[in-house]
This record gives C-alpha cells, sequence and structure tokens, in this order.
C-alpha cells in the first residue's frame, strides 16, 4: 500500500507543480463532481462473469467527466476527496479506505497523463479527443489491474496471470461502458447542464433493477431450502403421502407409499387416482373414482378421516388410516387434496 499512496502523492504534487492551481475555478462544477464522485463509488452491482464474481460501481463515469472537465491538479483532489467521501460513510477500514484511495488517485493520474502528452484524436469535448480520452482510461483500466494483481498475489497468493485472466475482461469492459457514459456526461455538462438529471435517470433504473434481482434471488434461495427441506421430510417419513390436483390426478406419490401399495411412483404419478387406488388395491372406505372426497369438500370443514385396507400384489394386507387436508382456491373452489396415509 505505501508504493501506491507514494505514487498518488507524487501525481497530485506533479500536478500542482506542473499544471498549478487554476486561477479560475468554478465551484458549483467542482463541488458537483465532488458529489458525483462520492456517490458514484456508493453504488455498487455484484455481477458473475463466467466464475469469477466481480462489484461494478459507477466511479469511472465521475472519474470521466471530471478527467475532462477540471484541470488535473483540480480533478486528482476531487477525484481523491470524493473516494474518501463515499468510503468513510460506507465505514471501511482505515487500511482499506487509505489502498483505495492510493489505487484510483494514481491510476487517475496515469489517464489524466496519457490525456495529456496524446493528440486530440476524434471528436472534441470541452476541449480533448473523445479518442484520447479512451487512451487515457486504459491506462487507467492497466494500473488498476496491476494493482488489483499485486494486492491478490500478496494476499490470497494468486499467480498474477490468473487474476489478469478472471478480472481483466470484466474489469475492462466496466471502464469500457463507463467511459462512454462519463464523456456523454461531461458533453451534456458543457453544452445542456439541465438536461443532467436525465442521464441519471438510466443509472438509478440500473441500479433499482439490480436490487430487485438481489431480492428474487435471495427469495429463490429461499424457497430452494425450503423445497429441499420439505424434500427430505417427504422422502423419509415412514407415513405415505399422496397430492392430488383439482381433478384428482395424483402429482405426488412418496417412497413410504410405494413400500405400503406395492407401486412405483412412475406408475402412479401423473394418473387419476381411480386408476392406481382401485378397489381391488384399496378396499373400504369411500371410492376414488371422479374426485374422490374432493366434490363434497367445502372451506373451514375439518380435515376428513377414514380407515381403509390395502391389499398388495403380493398378498399382504396393510391396515391404514387416510387424513385429507382440501386445498381451496380464494372463490371456495377445491383446488387438491393432500392424503396423509
Amino acid at each position: 500500500m505505501g508504493l501506491w499512496a507514494a505514487i498518488a502523492i507524487a501525481a497530485v504534487v506533479a500536478s500542482l507543480l506542473i499544471s498549478g492551481w487554476p486561477e479560475a475555478l468554478d465551484p458549483v462544477r467542482t463541488l458537483g463532481l465532488l458529489a458525483a464522485v462520492s456517490v458514484a463509488e456508493t453504488i455498487h452491482l455484484r455481477f458473475h462473469w463466467d466464475r469469477t464474481t466481480s462489484d461494478f460501481t459507477f466511479t469511472e463515469v465521475a472519474i470521466v467527466a471530471t478527467i475532462i472537465l477540471v484541470p488535473p491538479s483540480v480533478g486528482l483532489l476531487v477525484i481523491a476527496a470524493g473516494i474518501v467521501v463515499s468510503q468513510s460513510v460506507r465505514r471501511l477500514a482505515p487500511i482499506k479506505i487509505a489502498f483505495n484511495v492510493s489505487q484510483v488517485t494514481a491510476a487517475s493520474a496515469a489517464a489524466m497523463a496519457v490525456l495529456a502528452i496524446a493528440p486530440d484524436l476524434g471528436p472534441s469535448v470541452a476541449g480533448h479527443g473523445v479518442i484520447s480520452v479512451v487512451a487515457g482510461m486504459g491506462a487507467y483500466v492497466l494500473l488498476n489491474l496491476l494493482a488489483l494483481t499485486g494486492l491478490l498475489h500478496r494476499l490470497a497468493n494468486q499467480r498474477p496471470r490468473d487474476v489478469i485472466r478472471e478480472h481483466g475482461a470484466l474489469s475492462t469492459l466496466a471502464v469500457v461502458g463507463n467511459t462512454a457514459i462519463g464523456i456523454l456526461v461531461a458533453h451534456v455538462w458543457v453544452t445542456q447542464p439541465t438536461l443532467l438529471p436525465v442521464l441519471a435517470a438510466p443509472l438509478a433504473a440500473m441500479q433499482l433493477s439490480y436490487r430487485g434481482t438481489v431480492r428474487s434471488r435471495g427469495l429463490l434461495a429461499q424457497l430452494r431450502t425450503e423445497h429441499e427441506r420439505l424434500d427430505r421430510v417427504v422422502l423419509s417419513t415412514s407415513d405415505g403421502i399422496l397430492l392430488l390436483d383439482g381433478q384428482a390426478t395424483i402429482e405426488l406419490w412418496n417412497p413410504a407409499l410405494e413400500q405400503m401399495t406395492g407401486i412405483p411412483a412412475e406408475e402412479a404419478v401423473g394418473r387419476p387416482v381411480g386408476e392406481v387406488l382401485t378397489r381391488d388395491l384399496r378396499q373400504g372406505g369411500s371410492p376414488t373414482t371422479d374426485r374422490w372426497r374432493m366434490a363434497s369438500a367445502k372451506p373451514g370443514e375439518p380435515a376428513a378421516t377414514e380407515e381403509t385396507t390395502l391389499l398388495r400384489p403380493d398378498g399382504t394386507r396393510r391396515f391404514v388410516r387416510e387424513s385429507h387436508t382440501f386445498l381451496f382456491d380464494p372463490r371456495g373452489r377445491c383446488i387438491g387434496d393432500v392424503v396423509l396415509v
């Protein structure tokens, strides 16, 4: 971390010595960019790329706009201060804040250096060629990857080529996308600043969509866990469990019921219950033809119970008790029956 802190401090000092402090500084623009860096750094989206999970932020959007719109001496201070504000609000560890600020400041200085020495190629935004800005952000990506490689090699003993292979493509794509948006932000800021809120709308929509996706994933994971628990109960219980839909078609036939009846699940599921629990197999009790007991079921009535005898194909008899729990839709129609045998 000491190396990156030294590079960042040297970059700030060099920018002040070379370009000096501007005589005329727009305080509204400067404070606006400071707020933009702070907010952009606060927004984190987590994406899965192949087998890698990476955090995606809009920080580079604000950095590109800062590089274009203010002198380097001011821009580096704005970027460093914005990162400090954001990460302090998020209550990150001081050592982590120091490393992140140093890394981003050093990478931003590299982008500014390339922009300063490169010819102004492509359409101009606030006096800077678009292609030159893209080239500068290429240097930003390389320096960030270098810092990430060193960090993961030191902390997790990962080989540099593995880090680059896992994170290089996603980092590059993220910066390319953010650079394009940052150039648009700078152009609108210069030509039509009243339209800046319009550019913020897609970013806000992406953040909201991401939060919705995270919630959906959480609910899906919870449902999957509950489903697995229910499966374990259904598969391991010694009681037979039979689930019927509204037409008395078998949807579930658990292993215990296979043992009781001698009929495997693959021969029962998907067939009407009357074709499986025939009079020869199920002796006594109400007949299983038509919708069995569901036709007369009404909401609010207690579960129905009856005792029957199962005559297995091998000739053995099982005396069982069947407990019916009926399922109803909002209009009171019986749409299913859970039978515990």
